[in-house]
């Protein structure tokens, strides 16, 4: 596991220097072949627009172009009443600042400074000035976001990670009817769950279009089910007396090992739940303190199994029909 981690930053890490060079050597080649003057610029402003996923590299995009077309502004009023000098410049990174930070746009402030400057020195600006100034901003711009278009959901990990998930939990069902210890399951449970959550976050930056909405709310209800094992074993492990029972209650809880299942609503197993707490009902009362407290833990056990089976009826109510369509694509 760790090996295949580290070979895949490896390649994640020389994949992103190639695109920086990439990207950075086709803007400098465009730039110089319509002879822009600061051609060296534009393959700074691609490295700089290269994000970690398509939506992140499409935002601040939009948000460089808003922060440039004020910069030009800012810099034409600046350097129309105060020169082309250092004095002009000053003032309007001064401005230029302000507004930034007072409108997020703080990642926007050295990239596009940069291209302000250009303009000290040279007589004001000039349309020609504009010109050049703003085609190195749109080749950087266009080339970064280019070279991101091959970032994608990584849909095949996040199912791995989901099914892996369902191993996981059922690994601990089995241990919860076998009387064995649920733990460590349960914690590679939860290691699993945050690393499909990530994976999930990232798909849904990395599409314009649907976010994994469906996968988001399993990630969700399989986490809240999560702790309501980590509480079930530790109250399976307060029973002392052993009572019979308990050994139904691990039964039921084998039942819903068997049965464990993505498309399962869990209606037949709800059934069996409810028919072994009206059975319990009915059963002698407890005669000793120990007695009394073994069958308390055992109906709060039942209950909080309650609630984990609920989780997943309301997730199928919701998703289950869509999400076996997408089964019945991919077999």
């Amino acid at each position: 596991m760790w090996k295949r981690t580290h070979n895949d930053r490896t390649r994640g890490l020389l994949l992103t220097g190639l695109k920086a060079a990439g990207s950075a050597a086709v803007a400098i080649a465009v730039a110089s072949a319509i002879h822009l003057q600061f051609s060296a610029t534009a393959g700074i402003i691609a490295i700089l627009s290269l994000m970690g996923t398509k939506r992140e590299t499409m935002k601040v995009a939009l948000g460089r172009l808003m922060a440039y077309g004020a910069a030009l502004l800012i810099a034409f009023v600046c350097f129309s009443l105060f020169g082309d000098g250092l004095l002009a410049f000053g003032i309007y990174l001064f401005v230029f600042a302000s507004l930034c930070y007072a409108c997020s746009w703080g990642y926007a402030t050295a990239m596009i400074s940069v291209l302000i400057s250009h303009f000290m020195g040279t007589g004001g600006m000039t349309w020609t000035q504009i010109g050049n100034e703003s085609l190195l901003f749109l080749i950087g711009t266009t080339c970064g976001i280019l070279t991101n278009l091959h970032l994608h959901p990584d849909e095949r990990r996040l199912d791995a990670l989901l099914r892996q998930a369902d191993e996981q939990m059922r690994t601990a069902l089995r241990a919860l009817a076998e009387a064995a210890d649920a733990r460590n399951p349960l914690i590679l449970l939860g290691e699993t769950l945050r690393q499909a959550d990530e994976c999930a976050a990232k798909n849904a930056e990395n599409s314009l279009t649907d976010a994994p909405t469906r996968e988001i709310h399993y990630i969700n209800m399989r986490r809240q089910q999560r702790r309501i094992l980590l509480q079930v074993t530790k109250d399976a492990q307060k029973v002392q007396g052993h009572p019979p029972q308990e050994a139904e209650v691990r039964a039921l809880i084998g039942c819903i090992f068997s049965e464990y299942d993505r498309e399962n609503d869990c209606s037949s197993l709800l059934s069996a739940l409810h028919d072994l707490l009206a059975e319990m009902q009915h059963q002698p009362l407890p005669v000793t303190r120990g007695e009394f407290e073994d069958r308390a833990l055992l109906y709060v056990l039942l209950r909080r199994m309650e609630d984990f089976l609920l989780l997943k009826r309301e997730f199928y109510e919701i998703y289950g029909y869509e999400m076996n369509r997408q089964l019945e694509r991919k077999s």
